[in-house]
C-alpha cells in the first residue's frame, strides 16, 4: 500500500484518479473535502498488475500528476 497526502487551502471538490500507462482508469474517487491536510491509502490489490501507474489529483483549480510503481 501507499499513502497519498495533500493539502487543500479551501473546501474543494476533488477527483483522485489512478490510470494505467494507456490512460485507462483503474481507480477513481470523487470527494468534497474541507480545507486542511488529507491523506488516502491506495492498496496494491486495487492495482491489478505490476507496472507503472499515474495518480491524478484534480480540483477545479489545480491538477497534480505523480507516477506510481507497483512491484
Amino acid at each position: 500500500a501507499t499513502r497519498v497526502s495533500f493539502t487543500l487551502e479551501q473546501s474543494e471538490d476533488l477527483q483522485l484518479l489512478v490510470t494505467n500507462t494507456l490512460g485507462q482508469p483503474v481507480l477513481e474517487k470523487n470527494l468534497s473535502l474541507p480545507p486542511g491536510e488529507h491523506g488516502m491509502e491506495i492498496v496494491s490489490d486495487q492495482l491489478q498488475e505490476n507496472g507503472i501507474y499515474y495518480l491524478l489529483i484534480r480540483t477545479p483549480t489545480k491538477t497534480c500528476i505523480r507516477p506510481l510503481v507497483k512491484l
